[in-house]
């Protein structure tokens, strides 16, 4: 079978892109080779599997070269050729996209060739564009960019009188960018240390903000009309909230920042804010109750479903992220808003996670109710595919099976648990030592279920479950406990 770096290009077209990839390499601006074309053309019948037996390299030099013997050396030309034409089509597919590169692009023409009337009114479109369209922190360097390209037009005409306020604009934004994008990094380094343990042999970023007044920079932003200065103060609070977690105080200001500004975001730059901000709240909540920051965490689902922020990656909605908001609705009673969920947001879900999710949803709001036997009964028509799903599905059997006392069925399914993280590599060591956690504190307390729940063994076990990271797990093992 036939595989190489073009075939890699073409199988990462969506049907819409691969036409216009035709008409690209029809037009004789970018390609004059027709035998490219039959190349184009044979190969596309296998799209997009590009797995058929019949997808040879005989085979398809047959349709470019006819009954020529075979070449290898004169096909792997003809293949170079027609990846640096697929190269170049991705870089037109970007151009087309991306309205801030083409701008400066064509500002840098207009100004060599000294068609000034136009470099003036583009000039004026290219700042409007960048302002006016989702703001993300690339977009201070771009502006830097145009303020230099500005100020250069202007020298070079002898026009230097008007370029007074640029000069401090560009560098306003440059340090704007830099200020962000350090503290971007700073919490990805933290985030990093945290899960893989890594740590540098010299942090310079922090250093560099070690020594750094940073609380007087802010404080010179915020009485002064800087342009853009909601933008920098997002991360400036991110970066203030995660230094100093213990109040609370930058975390609300954050949330409040956020709200007013999420319609001028990117998505993915909102959905980065709602993770930073979803995660403090779940690493206080794990520490101590506060209904202050569960009312906040479950306010901040509400903005990402009304924004729109869930369609980040191919514009579906990722299932981790919605069933996040749905435990944290479903954690605070929330049933019919859950509900709500499942009924007007699975439909965003990747077309072969829909049915799963909306089972596996239902289930839990049947077990929410106490109708254990109705969900035992709806989650057994899943047929999960998704690691995720499927951890939900044996956490949610293994608590049926506790509330109806089948307590025979409750070991061999915590059994079928171990088995199942042992023997899985989809799951990380850390995400096994996590669940291998659940599975146990799940055992001990079947046992003490069993033998009537002894005060001594209950004390023990409630020290340990208050130390489970999944809120929702915690809860219900919390409760059980009061039970007894």
């Amino acid at each position: 079978m036939l595989s190489n770096k073009s075939i890699n290009i073409i199988a990462k077209l969506n049907k819409k892109e691969l036409r216009q990839f035709e008409k690209f390499l029809l037009s004789p601006f970018f390609n004059s080779n027709k035998k490219i074309i039959r190349l184009f053309r044979a190969i596309k019948k296998y799209y997009p599997a590009f797995s058929s037996d019949n997808f040879t390299k005989e085979i398809i030099y047959g349709s470019v070269y006819g009954g020529e013997k075979y070449s290898d050396t004169k096909f792997r030309k003809l293949f170079s050729d027609f990846y640096k034409l697929a190269e170049k089509f991705l870089v037109e597919l970007n151009l087309e996209n991306g309205k801030k590169i083409y701008n400066t692009l064509l500002l840098n023409e207009l100004e060599l060739k000294s068609i000034d009337n136009l470099f003036e009114s583009k000039y004026k479109d290219a700042l409007e564009y960048v302002t006016r369209s989702e703001f993300s922190v690339t977009d201070f360097l771009q502006l830097h960019d145009l303020k230099w390209q500005y100020s250069d037009y202007n020298i070079s005409r002898g026009k230097q009188d008007k370029i007074a306020d640029d000069i401090f604009r560009r560098s306003e934004y440059l340090i704007f960018y830099f200020l962000c994008d350090t503290f971007i990094t700073i919490n990805d380094i933290k985030a990093n240390e945290a899960t893989f343990n890594y740590k540098p042999t010299v942090n310079l970023p922090q250093i560099f903000l070690d020594n750094l007044n940073l609380k007087n920079i802010y404080k010179c932003i915020e009485e002064n009309n800087f342009e853009h200065k909601e933008f920098f103060s997002l991360f400036y609070f991110a970066f203030m909230m995660n230094k100093d977690p213990k109040d609370n105080f930058y975390f609300f200001k954050l949330k409040k920042l956020f709200e007013e500004n999420v319609k001028n975001l990117s998505r993915t730059f909102s959905m980065n804010f709602v993770i930073l901000l979803t995660n403090y709240c779940f690493e206080k909540l794990k520490l101590s109750q506060s209904d202050e920051l569960e009312a906040a965490n479950e306010e901040l689902c509400d903005i990402i479903l009304k924004n729109k922020i869930y369609q980040v990656i191919d514009g579906y909605f990722v299932v981790l992220v919605f069933f996040n908001i749905f435990f944290v609705y479903l954690r605070n009673g929330h049933l019919q808003k859950s509900r709500n969920l499942l009924n007007d947001y699975s439909k965003f879900l990747h077309p072969s996670q829909v049915r799963d999710v909306q089972l596996l949803g239902e289930s839990f709001i049947l077990f929410e109710d106490k109708k254990y036997r109705e969900a035992l009964e709806l989650i057994s028509k899943i047929k999960a595919k998704l690691i995720t799903i499927k951890i939900y599905m044996r956490k949610l059997i293994l608590k049926l099976d506790y509330e109806l006392n089948y307590f025979d069925s409750n070991k061999e399914n915590l059994d079928n648990f171990r088995h199942f993280l042992k023997n899985n590599n989809q799951i990380s060591e850390l995400g096994k030592k996590v669940l291998m956690e659940f599975v146990e504190l799940f055992n001990e307390l079947v046992n003490i279920k069993k033998e009537n729940f002894d005060d001594f063994k209950c004390r023990h076990l409630e020290l340990r479950i208050n130390k489970i990271n999944d809120l929702f797990d915690r809860k219900w093992f919390q409760k059980k406990l009061k039970e007894r």
